[in-house]
């Protein structure tokens, strides 16, 4: 879990809120790069290494208008969004120094304008882990959460 506190932090996604919705006052420094475009790869720039982890790669791809079977995390129905929901998937590759593993990570961002600054992590532990369905993560994505 501390690893995984790490690299949200490391991300900075209040710097990335701030750059994308254009706010001029701050008192974060920006991660941005010259691109318009906050959903990139190198918006999301990671030191090559990270407490125990060793950078494998970051990737930043814009979805526009995913529709989905709305369920929130508990299963329930949810509320769909009219016209589908877009966002930011920031995906992380990395590994573990002296392990035999690869551990992938996604973020979720929806557009900076609807982001609640608050954030709903869906995983598993132990041998529960892997994909879980989109459709839990973007239920709240449409509610607002990163």
């Amino acid at each position: 879990m501390k690893s995984l506190s790490t690299l949200l932090a490391a991300l900075r996604l209040a710097d990335w809120a701030t750059a994308a919705r254009g706010d001029a006052a701050t008192k974060h420094t920006t991660a941005t790069s010259t691109t318009a475009n906050p959903c990139s790869a190198e918006t999301f720039a990671l030191p090559p290494e990270l407490q125990d982890a060793v950078l494998v790669g970051v990737t930043a791809v814009e979805v526009r208008g995913l529709t989905f079977k709305p369920l929130t995390p508990e299963g329930r129905a949810a509320i769909p969004s009219s016209g589908g929901v877009s966002f930011c998937n920031v995906t992380v590759r990395y590994v573990h120094k002296g392990f035999d593993d690869v551990t992938q990570v996604q973020v979720w961002l929806p557009p900076a304008a609807q982001w609640n600054e608050r954030f709903v992590g869906v995983g598993g532990g132990g041998y529960s882990a892997g994909q879980f369905g989109s459709e839990k993560v973007v239920a709240t994505l449409a509610q607002g959460y990163a």
